[in-house]
């Protein structure tokens, strides 16, 4: 998990949920906004329509975070603040492939933008 300087508040989880670029890629929801340089922060969220239990939904966070944690070179210096949503059809992905897809999606994402 990253370390808390490098996750959204809550007031600024509201800000780039409302007012943040929205996308849908290889089954997650990137919700981005443009930060000041050396402010990249990232989230992870996992709904009940994800996962029933917290337990499992605690699990699918975690592996994103391990996952974002693992090439955070890709992401801790593109100057976006991202929330990721997990969707329901692509949960029940081993780790190997949620992260490929995962890291596949943030990267077309912020090269876009």
């Amino acid at each position: 998990m990253p370390p808390k300087k490098k996750r959204l508040t809550k007031k600024e989880f509201s800000e780039v949920f409302e007012n943040g670029k929205r996308e849908k890629k290889n089954g997650f929801l990137f919700f981005t906004s443009p930060c000041v340089s050396g402010q990249e922060k990232v989230s992870a969220v996992c709904s009940k329509k994800v996962a029933q239990k917290a337990f499992l939904r605690n699990k699918k966070k975690r592996r994103i975070y391990a996952c974002l944690e693992k090439n955070k070179d890709m992401w801790s210096h593109s100057g976006y603040r991202v929330i990721v949503v997990a969707q329901e059809t692509k949960a029940n992905r081993p780790y190997n492939t949620l992260c490929g897809d995962l890291l596949e999606g943030l990267k077309s994402i912020i090269i876009t933008q």
